[in-house]
């Protein structure tokens, strides 16, 4: 089991991701942490299709620094696009990168 950080952060008045964290690849069982620092205090939300989510939950929100995610045991390997929402007491800015479940080593 692995964690994967997110460092998530308001530059150049946009929404941005560390350079490697567009697109996030995650094994069964993985963690991923996204972490808010854009200076003040801010909402943000991370938020997947419910149906299809490979987290143990497909929508959190929260006002602080740090949400937390699990990939399911059960995720099936593939492409996720999520929402990642940010309101700073101004603007709301909104970010759609993927997370990419990896099949296990040697096939299914």
């Amino acid at each position: 089991m692995k964690n994967h950080p997110v460092h998530v952060r308001i530059a150049e008045d946009k929404l941005k991701l560390g350079k490697s964290e567009y697109s996030i690849a995650v094994g069964k069982g993985d963690t991923i942490t996204w972490t808010l620092d854009c200076g003040g205090a801010a909402h943000f939300a991370v938020l997947l299709p419910s149906f299809h989510s490979p987290l143990t939950w497909c929508c959190k929100a929260k006002k602080g620094k740090v949400i937390k995610g699990k990939v399911r045991k059960s995720a099936l390997p593939g492409v996720y696009p999520y929402g990642l929402c940010v309101f700073d007491g101004a603007r709301l800015r909104v970010l759609d990168p993927d997370i990419i479940v990896t099949p296990p080593k040697g096939g299914r």
